[in-house]
């Protein structure tokens, strides 16, 4: 038998109800003869009950109607949908009832039903389908034996059945926001919880393994789950304080990111520290937990700084075969890391608009540095960048223009041993899992953004495609949403074009953003978001490019 929660038994508003049709009703005169008691009844009234998969009515749904508080098992009323889904409700007298209804392979469904003299509540609903969570368990929970329990506020613990492989499921589920609860009564082993939003008639499933210490699912927006963290930091292997090590354990037990990845300059390690930095990112990592990569900068004075993320080798600025920004693109076209423009200012510009006018960087160069440090937007962003009097253009923007694919990143560049805990500054992913492969191939896709906010959650789609997409045609929708973690307020949305004008600017007030906007765009171009909250953080996206 379905599971019922305490939102299918508190008789008032009910979840199910996905439109509500209000009628007022006459009501028969006192004392006439269709009331003989002298009691108002309301005329003959009736509704419909869909199934949440079909746009007609659901056949042979068995409606009952009890006294409101009444323990009679004969219901007042009785009926059965017909092949359009309706139901009739007979005269009854004033005062309140509950409606029950049920049908094979849905969720038993009971609503108020209240009956006045000028209206009563009765109203079209959907049938729910039952849904399923479903997830793995690590060995430290199922291998001895364990309590775990799906329980909802107000109800009782539900046991989750686990498998030899850890694995369990949960059917008959509503939908709503369930809390899930993982304890084997060891202290030892910390209990998990976690939320977990079960949309309507829809099954689930928990991406990561649900390890000792797992707490919570990480946000999600726009389909896709929200990891934080940065790719440009520093150890003792170069100029920075403290051991690769001492780092990336810092950087996931003490900061709480997601990703981390060192990045010491090149000129300044051998080979022996190379594989050695390999090694520590491979102890450290672990999908679904924490996700450790390994990298370089690519520097050699001011003109030039990169960091190169998760290539099999490296290179050096200061050797002659990849001393110079062509050089280096010739290389990382011949590997399947990342790279990202470091603290970006005029020598950077004035290798791409003079030294090497017309240079395409490889595909994998795919963003640049707007924040580091402690320097934030005011610094990197709002520059007047290469140009004067190109509309307030910073170097974002200018790379951009030139024909640079890049998103909108930022990074710690952290020398200081407190990787991740000086500021609330964050690079945003936009990826299925915390593993290395779907974190990798979303800063490859550019699906990422750059936040002064460490729990800002932006998602910026055109025609339902992510931030970092290439979509074609003429009309386009365009769709911002945004949610902080702690609530904070939002105040205003941007969207800049290519020419660094306004498309959108929306004040607000919200701690929610959902705006949608129709557009047609007859030249090719690129959008990109900047979105504002109360406080005076900011967010950027990576663009989206329009080739018509």
């Amino acid at each position: 038998m379905p599971i019922l929660n305490r939102n299918h038994i508190v008789l008032v508003l009910l979840q199910f109800t996905l439109s509500c049709t209000y009628r007022d009703n006459p009501v028969h005169p006192r004392n006439n003869p269709f009331d003989p008691g002298g009691v108002n009844w309301v005329h003959h009234d009736s509704a419909t009950i869909f199934d949440i998969d079909e746009t007609n009515g659901t056949e042979g749904v068995i409606v009952n109607v009890f006294t409101f508080g009444s323990t009679d098992t004969v219901p007042v009323l009785a009926d059965t949908t017909d092949s359009q889904g309706v139901f009739s409700i007979k005269p009854l007298p004033i005062g309140t009832y509950t409606l029950l209804a049920r049908k094979d392979s849905f969720l038993l469904f009971m609503d108020s039903l209240v009956i006045d003299e000028r209206y009563t509540t009765l109203h079209d609903d959907t049938l729910e389908r039952p849904s399923s969570l479903s997830g793995t368990l690590s060995g430290a929970f199922f291998r001895n034996t364990s309590t775990v329990t799906l329980s909802l506020p107000g109800t009782g613990k539900l046991p989750i059945v686990v498998d030899s492989s850890g694995e369990f499921t949960l059917s008959g589920l509503s939908s709503g926001n369930w809390r899930l609860c993982i304890d084997n009564g060891s202290a030892e082993t910390p209990a998990v919880r976690m939320s977990v939003i079960i949309p309507r008639s829809t099954d689930v499933q928990i991406a990561d393994t649900i390890r000792p210490g797992y707490t919570t699912l990480p946000p999600s927006i726009g389909g896709y789950h929200v990891f934080y963290g940065f790719l440009h930091n520093h150890s003792n292997f170069s100029d920075g304080i403290g051991t690769p090590s001492e780092a990336y354990r810092y950087a996931r037990n003490r900061a709480g990111l997601d990703f981390f990845s060192l990045a010491d300059h090149c000129f300044a390690f051998n080979a022996d520290n190379w594989s050695e930095l390999k090694s520590i990112a491979d102890s450290c990592n672990e999908d679904y937990l924490f996700t450790a990569f390994w990298g370089f900068e690519w520097s050699g004075g001011k003109s030039r700084h990169y960091t190169v993320t998760a290539t099999d080798d490296y290179c050096s600025a200061m050797d002659t075969a990849t001393a110079t920004l062509p050089a280096l693109c010739n290389w990382l076209s011949d590997r399947d890391g990342v790279a990202f423009i470091n603290h970006p200012n005029y020598y950077t510009a004035d290798d791409i608009f003079n030294r090497y006018p017309g240079l395409l960087p490889p595909d994998n160069i795919v963003g640049m540095e707007l924040w580091n440090k402690l320097d934030g937007f005011n610094y990197y962003y709002y520059d007047e960048g290469y140009f004067p009097q190109d509309n307030h253009k910073g170097y974002y923007d200018e790379v951009l223009s030139a024909g640079w694919k890049i998103g909108a990143a930022g990074s710690d560049d952290n020398h200081h041993g407190t990787w991740g805990t000086r500021s609330d500054y964050r690079m945003a992913v936009l990826a299925r899992c915390r593993t290395r492969e779907d974190i990798l191939q979303a800063l490859r896709n550019r699906r990422f953004y750059s936040t002064l906010d460490k729990n800002l959650c932006l998602s910026f789609t055109v025609d339902g495609r992510e931030m970092g997409s290439t979509v074609a045609g003429y009309e386009h929708t365009f769709k911002v949403e945004a949610f902080d973690g702690n609530r904070e307020q939002f105040t205003n949305v941007i969207i800049f074009d290519k020419n660094h004008d306004m498309v959108l600017d929306e004040q607000l007030n919200t701690p929610v953003v959902a705006l949608s906007r129709e557009y047609t765009f007859e030249e090719d171009g690129y959008f990109y978001v900047k979105i504002t909250q109360q406080d005076g953080d900011e967010a950027i996206s990576s663009p989206i490019w329009i080739e018509n």
